[in-house]
């Protein structure tokens, strides 16, 4: 009951959100996608390219478990199927059998026809679980910015974090902290 209350509330805010131009399935061949990386792989799109406003996705399982896929819904104008490319998003190869490009890691790149099926179809498993339904998100262009402008201003050696009265105070217990940490020899999962 819940969960079927969600997915309504959920596919209204959608549809009030934004005007969805083009959905786009995602299949990494040599990686998986998960809730952790996804985002660090939809907002290189986004920085690349000034005609995508916003990206919805939601991360499915396969049926094997073993595998993600990404069925993405994106607010932009006159895009192509190469605008998606980044550096860890490979749209199409080149097949040489065919002699012509074939889709890649972009299973399926098309402009939206009806836009309460693409949402209906994109939310189609959200409430049955975490096995259908790993991650869900909403990516501006506002938010990428603002992201980009405050990392800029956080970095240390950056001419806005130097004007900070407290820098060379923050510099100094930064380098202490590289040095002699306990946590300097754990090694973290790659997301």
């Amino acid at each position: 009951m819940n969960t079927e209350v969600y997915k309504q509330n959920l596919s209204t805010w959608i549809s009030d959100t934004a005007d969805f131009n083009y959905f786009v399935t995602y299949r990494p061949k040599k990686s998986k996608i998960t809730k952790y990386n996804a985002r660090k792989r939809f907002i290189p799109i986004m920085e690349n390219n000034d005609r995508i406003e916003t990206i919805f996705y939601v991360i499915e399982s396969d049926y094997s478990g073993r595998c993600n896929h990404a069925h993405l819904l994106i607010k932009g104008s006159d895009l192509i199927v190469q605008d998606l490319a980044t550096k860890s998003i490979k749209p199409t190869r080149y097949n040489l059998e065919k002699n012509r490009n074939v889709p890649n890691e972009i299973q399926y790149f098309e402009s939206i026809k009806n836009k309460a099926r693409a949402i209906e179809y994109v939310t189609k498993h959200i409430g049955k679980g975490e096995m259908f339904v790993r991650s869900h998100d909403l990516i501006t262009k506002e938010q990428v910015v603002d992201e980009r402008l405050y990392n800029l201003s956080t970095e240390y050696d950056s001419p806005i974090a130097e004007m900070h009265p407290n820098y060379e105070y923050h510099k100094k217990h930064k380098h202490f902290m590289t040095m002699f940490s306990p946590n300097k020899l754990v090694k973290y999962p790659y997301c």
